[in-house]
């Protein structure tokens, strides 16, 4: 894990709260038209699993449409509030740790914009691999121009 990576982490964990309330709580627009187009056609009893999973609000929106989704993140802080508010959540880095299982659908809202261009190559062959066959891997990335960190 690279300096970068850690340092987005211990950001995160510092501001769990901000992040919370700072956030809109429901998904809407465009971000529920991508949601909706990745579970559309899965089948009955889809395994999926969401990356980076903050304090459920997409989770919530994908059970809502009645699937299970396993909700993991890096950050302890955020895996601790998912877990009081009922969600079935564990801690994982897609940098230093694997999926157990095969998937039909992984959801990363948002997550692997956090990675450099040798890191997504690493956590994508991860995801993949962990894909059931004719499974989907699904991710959102912020519009914008090159790499770097915002300050």
């Amino acid at each position: 894990m690279t300096g970068a990576n850690r340092e987005t982490l211990r950001s995160y964990e510092d501001r769990v709260r901000e992040y919370i309330d700072g956030t809109l709580q429901v998904v809407t627009g465009e971000a529920k038209d991508w949601i909706d187009a990745a579970l559309a056609n899965l089948p009955s009893g889809a395994r999926l699993v969401e990356l980076g999973s903050a304090f459920g609000r997409d989770a919530a929106y994908v059970a809502s449409r009645g699937f299970d989704v396993e909700c993991t993140d890096a950050v302890p802080g955020f895996v601790s509030h998912l877990r009081a508010h009922g969600f079935n959540a564990r801690l994982f880095n897609a940098l230093t740790d694997d999926l157990d299982g095969r998937y039909d659908l992984i959801l990363a809202n948002a997550v692997m914009l956090h990675f450099d261009r040798g890191e997504f190559a690493l956590v994508l062959g991860k995801l993949l691999r962990s894909l059931k066959s004719g499974g989907r891997f699904a991710f959102s990335l912020k519009r914008g121009q090159g790499e770097g960190l915002v300050e």
